[in-house]
């Protein structure tokens, strides 16, 4: 019923991957060949996705899809999805085709269920299922609301706004999960409710939406579960331990089939790198691997020796890493700072670095990046400790996902650079001509927002040289960014924007909101610079390139070193929360059940197992202690423990 993988099926996905055969080890190979319904737990650096893209190749070439039946792969980020398929796509095309489906969880909850339920109940599509839109129209929503007793009741709290995005459907449409209301009759609950209707009528989703519009599609028609699994004999979800509750149970509910031959549903990431999923860490630990087999990939090809042993201490879940990359020999080093010299600690970090080239021990031109990154990028009070206070001029909009910016500026100036694309600076121009349509209430029928999608196909059908002159000047503009040319990619920009809406669009004005946007108006929560530099958060010191971002945006990613800041998050400090991780005792054994105790634990262990070669963490003194004689006694401890003190 399953393929049989052999010797030379493992040659041939070796020689794609890496050009060169007798790489995969045991532990791979065992995965590789494996089809049973099973968790694969993968230690950082082991290579799982890698071990996957094989199991890929093989299937790809051995099945013929006759049956309309094929393979579903689900990743937590379109990022995730594109290295996928720049990786495998020209080798395995079948797998991108029709019956097989490679996507985000989101991508496949939309395609298969919310929208197919949306329709049935609303006769039409939905407009935007995007979350930063919806909160938009909530925040319109709040600005033009009259209701006395919703203004009574939110308005005095802190953050209206947020409160407003946490309000939810519950398990129907005629019902919500509001904080601080039990009572369905009282007329807050009812303008809330009808708040969350109306968005939806009028086709703006929020993520979270799709999720009661998925299970209410399973519940009135339980037969897609069977269609489904029909459809897809091959499930692989990778990163599993980013997936919140509710994708979690969606995808249970759908795909977990105990004892069953024939199906075949395997969990695929790190339980320890959990950082996107729940907010409350301290509850029973989501992915439950219960009734399951278990795989695990130990050996870790991007750390040391010296680095896997002291990261073992901070996995939540009981961890082996077996640091396999045998050729760096560089011990963990601590920096301690105090309040007057906090912003040393960048520069002594270079000196190592520097110290370490001279002497071999890192390459003068490393293959990835050496990077400084911190839990916590801003705060509105000067008091909280976060990565601008070792660098002032880090800009906290460069780093994270966002898709949806105060102005033209921050579009073009948002790019990722250490995964700098064409792809990426073309997605966020899209998105700022999108953001424009909807903000003049430019629709694609009258009735839905344009999408990316729709916004090309109206161009492509109803004005195709426009179309073609359209995606020449998209391209102009991507290339003034990347030479760093912001102004004339923002002229350029302008230009066609005046051009599409007068020719295409019949509106001769732009209104007040879009010239704001486009000229850089300063909005609450954003900055805006007219540095043309690209990025600064890439900077340089006595010749060695840094790259300055958060734990979030690292994830992920290999660096051959890394600077893990201590910052400030829920009025207290990461590293203090985890000090005896360093020194004493593996997490598992402390007894400490606070949710921000296991968040400082995994947003650690993802920092600390991003570098090949250094791995160097800065804290201050006094999370060490209040007295001399305690910070020695820590100190000494922790050198015990295989790190090297530095104090500044």
């Amino acid at each position: 019923m399953y393929p049989e993988v052999n010797d030379s099926d493992i040659r041939y996905a070796e020689k794609i991957l890496f050009e060169r055969t007798k790489v995969f080890d045991k532990e791979r190979v065992e995965f590789i060949k494996n089809f049973d319904t099973i968790d694969l737990q993968a230690v950082p650096g082991s290579g799982k996705t890698t071990a996957l893209l094989a199991k890929l190749l093989i299937l790809e070439k051995k099945l013929d899809f006759s049956d309309n039946s094929g393979i579903l792969v689900i990743s937590h980020t379109n990022i995730a999805v594109e290295e996928i398929k720049n990786r495998i796509g020209k080798y395995a095309p079948k797998l991108f085709k029709y019956p097989n489906f490679v996507g985000t969880i989101q991508s496949f909850i939309d395609q298969f269920l919310a929208i197919p339920c949306y329709k049935l109940i609303f006769k039409k599509s939905p407009s935007v299922i995007e979350d930063e839109v919806y909160k938009e129209h909530v925040e319109k929503f709040w600005n033009n609301t009259r209701n006395r007793a919703l203004k009574g009741f939110i308005g005095k709290r802190n953050n209206p706004i947020g409160y407003l995005l946490s309000v939810k459907f519950k398990n129907s449409l005629t019902e919500i999960d509001a904080k601080g209301l039990k009572n369905k009759t009282t007329k807050t609950y009812k303008a809330l409710l009808n708040m969350k209707l109306n968005l939806l009528l009028s086709g703006i989703l929020s993520f979270h939406d799709t999720y009661t519009l998925a299970n209410l599609y399973i519940k009135e028609f339980p037969r897609i579960k069977r269609l489904l699994q029909k459809r897809f004999k091959f499930v692989f979800v990778d990163e599993m331990q980013d997936m919140n509750k509710a994708l979690y149970d969606l995808l249970e509910s759908l795909f977990f089939k105990k004892h069953t031959i024939g199906h075949v549903y395997q969990r695929i990431g790190d339980i320890n790198q959990a950082i996107y999923s729940e907010k409350n860490f301290s509850d029973e630990l989501i992915w439950d691997s219960e009734n399951r087999k278990i795989l695990k990939l130990k050996g870790s090809h991007r750390l040391s020796p010296f680095n896997s042993k002291v990261i073992e201490n901070f996995a939540i879940e009981t961890t082996q890493i077996e640091g396999r990359n045998q050729e760096v020999g560089i011990k963990p080093h601590l920096i301690i700072y105090n309040d007057n010299n906090i912003k040393e600690v960048i520069p002594k970090f270079v000196e190592l670095i520097k110290c370490f080239q001279e002497g071999n021990l890192i390459p003068d031109n490393p293959v990835y990046p050496i990077k400084i990154i911190g839990w916590r990028k801003e705060s509105d009070s000067e008091n909280t400790l976060t990565i601008s206070k070792y660098w002032p001029d880090f800009q906290p909009n460069s780093t994270g996902k966002k898709i949806d910016y105060f102005s033209l500026h921050s579009y073009i100036t948002a790019v990722n650079t250490l995964k700098k694309s064409f792809d990426e600076i073309r997605k966020n121009l899209l998105n700022a001509l999108l953001k424009i349509l909807r903000i003049e209430n430019i629709k694609y029928d009258n009735d839905s927002y344009f999408t990316e999608r729709k916004l090309l196909k109206f161009l492509r059908e109803n004005f195709p040289e426009e179309y073609e002159k359209f995606k020449l000047n998209i391209y102009k503009i991507c290339l003034h960014i990347i030479n760093n040319n912001i102004e004339d990619a923002k002229k350029l920009f302008i230009e066609n924007l005046n051009f599409m809406l007068k020719e295409i669009f019949n509106q001769e004005r732009l209104s007040e909101k879009t010239k704001e946007f486009l000229l850089n108006t300063k909005k609450s929560g954003e900055k805006i610079t007219e540095n043309k530099c690209l990025n600064k958060n890439i900077i340089t010191i006595d010749g060695i390139t840094l790259h300055i971002g958060t734990v979030h945006s690292a994830k992920g990613e290999t660096h051959t070193a890394t600077l893990y800041l201590e910052t400030e998050y829920k009025n207290g400090k990461d590293i203090r929360r985890v000090l005896p991780c360093f020194h004493a005792e593996n997490a598992t054994k402390l007894n400490n059940k606070e949710d921000v105790f296991y968040q400082s634990l995994r947003m650690t262990y993802v920092g600390f197992s991003r570098p090949t070669h250094f791995l160097c963490v800065a804290v201050n003194e006094k999370s060490l202690g209040r007295n001399l004689e305690t910070k020695n006694d820590i100190k000494e401890k922790i050198k015990q423990n295989g790190w090297i003190i530095i104090d500044i």
